[in-house]
This record gives structure tokens, sequence and C-alpha cells, in this order.
């Protein structure tokens, strides 16, 4: 249904950074949303020729989907989907584990790889409203001090005005 959707390969794909991308239905439109043609260069481009620059910002740019050409040439598109496969089943594993656990709550089931849940310690009781600033801002401790720790990554998010880890 969507017209356009971004993608960035340096997330997903192991690419290396600078490898967003992105798709269209309809070639037409990108160019027509894009295409600026600078005086300075009016008459160098013969309008049948493809020319990159009528397709986004940059007028010079270096060629940032060739490490994505290379990863998939190297690697092919079956181990990519296996990969993401295995994403998913992790993030399924994490759900089960956090579950499992009494401190923690699942908010919002895993979707791709993505999972949010916050911490609530045992003793935490707001039966007016589970979900109060205090919570977010114990979440958003938790998540600065594993940053600084280092030896994990989780990222945080809010969710309807409410910190996520």
């Amino acid at each position: 249904r969507a017209d356009s959707l971004t993608v960035d390969p340096h997330k997903w794909l192991n690419i290396p950074f600078e490898a967003g991308a992105v798709l269209v239905k309809e070639w037409d439109q990108l160019r027509n949303t894009f295409q600026l043609l600078p005086s300075y260069l009016h008459g160098m481009f013969n309008e049948t020729q493809h020319n990159q620059h009528d397709y986004g910002f940059e007028l010079t740019r270096s060629d940032r989907a060739l490490k994505v050409w290379a990863a998939l040439k190297q690697y092919g598109v079956n181990q990519f989907a296996t990969m993401i496969s295995h994403h998913h089943s992790l993030a399924r594993e994490l759900e089960e584990l956090i579950n499992k656990a009494d401190d923690l709550e699942v908010v919002v089931p895993p979707v791709l790889s993505i999972c949010c849940f916050r911490y609530v310690p045992h003793n935490y009781s707001n039966p007016s409203n589970n979900n109060d600033a205090y919570l977010s801002r114990l979440q958003m401790a938790i998540e600065q001090a594993l940053m600084k720790d280092g030896k994990v990554l989780v990222s945080g998010t809010n969710l309807n005005g409410h910190r996520l880890l």
C-alpha cells in the first residue's frame, strides 16, 4: 500500500555505516520529487540519460550502494534471510525470558527483532496507573547504567509517553 519504504541495511544486514536506501514503486515519482537542475548544469545532460543526481538531494555522492551489493554478492540473499530469521527467534527467546522474570514486563511483543519491555520492581505498587513517570525515570536510569557499563547495549524508546527498554 505504501509508495515508498526506507530501509537501513547498516542496522540489520551488518553493512558498514551509511548504507540507507529508499525503495519506491514508481521511479518517476522519486525523480519528480528530487529533480533539480542548477543553472551551472544546464545543457550538460540529455533528458533520456539516467542522472543519479535526479533521485536525491546530493549532486555528488560516494557509492554507498557498493557495500550492500558486495555483501549480497559475497553472502547471498539466503544467508541474509537466515540471519534475519535468527534475529526474529532471538527476540522471541528474549520475550520468553522476560515473561519468566518476576520484575520484568513485556510491554510490546516482538515485532521483527525488537522487543519492548520494562523493569518493574517487586515492591512497586501503583494500582491507579502502572505507567507513571517513576517507571519511565527508572527505565532511563537502567538504560544509562547499561550504556556506561559497556557490556550490553539496550536502546530505549518512548511509547505513548513512557520510557521502555
